[in-house]
């Protein structure tokens, strides 16, 4: 945790729109894993989204954990956030650091830093999660699917 200690807020009065930055037929996914997405809960870490404030300092970058010398995937990376008891951060912290990039630390540069506390539906009924990666000039903000392989290069945002 090198980066200097630095409080950003969390504007929480308007919620995470994934239409407003990956367009029509995005939503945040609903229910178990292996339903539709669009009956039950919203997938959202619920002590993530009781985060107003937030200390980049306390921001950890946490790479999965291989299986038996393998690469695991994102469902799997899921499960040992869940049961590591990480604070896994939501999309929202994501967006803002992405509408505020002068904030984001220079050491992320190089990774694709997923915000998994918050997993997304795309019109195919996959699902995704958000990630904030530099393209070599600026900071961009995509989806990554939970279906593919999530190396050191893309960890997971947790907050200690």
């Amino acid at each position: 945790m090198s980066t200097q200690s630095q409080i950003i807020r969390i504007d929480r009065s308007t919620p995470f729109n994934p239409v407003a930055l990956l367009g029509a037929g995005w939503s945040i996914w609903r229910g178990p894993w292996n339903g539709t997405g669009l009956i039950g809960a919203e997938q959202n870490n619920s002590e993530s989204l009781a985060l107003t404030e937030v200390d980049l300092a306390r921001i950890v970058l946490k790479p999965s954990l291989e299986v038996g010398g393998a690469i695991v995937g994102g469902e799997e990376f899921l499960t040992q956030l869940k049961n590591a008891k990480s604070l896994v951060l939501d999309a929202k912290v994501g967006q803002t650091l992405y509408e505020n990039p002068h904030l984001i630390p220079e050491s992320w540069k190089g990774t694709w830093v997923n915000f998994m506390g918050t997993v997304l539906r795309n019109d195919r009924e996959r699902r995704h999660v958000m990630c904030l990666l530099w393209n070599g000039r600026q900071w961009r903000y995509r989806e990554f699917w939970l279906d593919y392989d999530f190396e050191a290069c893309r960890p997971a945002a947790i907050y200690e």
